[in-house]
């Protein structure tokens, strides 16, 4: 959790709150383990990325 939040710049509440609202990929279990592919954080970042050029 805390690299995903390091990469994406919010808390951890952030996180919880935006797979809550719909707006963040939820994780991905593995026994007690959660877990996010680098490659699903990605692209949630790029399309935040054109959202936010596109309202700019």
């Amino acid at each position: 959790m805390t690299q995903v939040c390091d990469k994406i710049g919010v808390s951890r509440a952030t996180v919880y709150r935006m797979i809550d609202n719909g707006e963040f990929p939820a994780q991905r279990k593995d026994g007690s383990s959660s877990f996010w592919f680098e490659h699903e954080l990605d692209k949630w970042l790029a399309e935040r990325h054109n959202l936010e050029t596109e309202a700019g």
